[in-house]
């Protein structure tokens, strides 16, 4: 299994999004949050998030056993820590997006809150992504628009939901079962990212690049389209690659077919 993630700056001042992987002998959870820039604070609330996954994920000394309540302790810990901030801060109003992906036992176990998106590529090809709380993935849902027009629609960064100081909000849960001995991969992103990036972009350099190459190219080329006024970008990746069969590898399976 091999895992990275990447962070740009954009055409923004300051880096408001936040990634982090953590790993342990019985999964890896990758976890991202992408501060929304126009409410002062959201550099802290998508560190917050990071901080409260670190913790909880942390604390665990076994396998977890509910994801979905996993993610959402977070997702209210958070609340109640961005909560203590703004009393110190009266002139902030902190938000940030969420995706949190745990993947244990050969399952994805996807939680999401806001546009920032969670996608599954499975035998290498796309099989899975979030669905936006979102203007632009309601006119998707209605048909009006297209998959390939959300990124650059108008009201692409209208959010109808976002984790908050304000009030307590469900995340959004999903369980993916991947294939077994099969080259699978596991990519969270801000919308700074997905945005300039077709599916079949990410598939190409997930599966013919190696893992730090692929996130240098990617993230380079959607700063390059998104312009100098670029919003933020991140994503984190986890990949299970399986090892090619040896040519002996190749003959004893075929002989013990035929034997047995």
């Amino acid at each position: 299994m091999k895992t990275n993630y990447l962070l740009n700056i954009g055409g923004r001042k300051e880096q408001q999004d936040s990634c982090q992987i953590f790993e342990n002998e019985y999964s890896t959870f990758l976890v991202l949050g992408d501060g929304m820039g126009g409410h002062k604070g959201g550099s802290v609330a998508s560190q917050t998030l990071i901080n409260e996954a670190k913790q909880a994920y942390q604390s665990q000394k076994k396998k977890i056993e509910n994801p979905k309540v996993f993610f959402q302790k977070i997702v209210d810990n958070t609340m109640e820590t961005l909560k203590d901030y703004v009393l110190k801060n009266s002139d902030t109003d902190p938000q940030t997006t969420v995706v949190l992906a745990l993947i244990q036992d050969d399952v994805v176990y996807s939680g999401h809150i806001g546009d920032s998106r969670l996608y599954v590529f499975e035998d290498k090809e796309f099989t899975f992504r979030t669905k936006d709380h979102s203007v632009v993935q309601m006119l998707l849902n209605l048909g009006e628009i297209t998959e390939d027009e959300m990124g650059t629609h108008p009201d692409q960064n209208k959010l109808l939901k976002s984790l908050s100081s304000k009030k307590r909000v469900e995340i959004s849960y999903k369980e993916i079962r991947l294939k077994k001995e099969t080259n699978n991969a596991v990519l969270a992103c801000s919308d700074g990212f997905w945005e300039y990036l077709s599916t079949d972009e990410m598939k190409k350099y997930l599966f013919e690049e190696n893992l730090d190459s692929a996130l240098l190219k990617m993230v380079s080329l959607s700063k390059e389209r998104a312009g100098e006024n670029g919003d933020n970008i991140s994503v984190a990746v986890c990949m299970t690659e399986q090892k090619e069969e040896t040519t002996t590898q190749k003959i004893m399976k075929f002989l013990n077919k035929e034997i047995f």
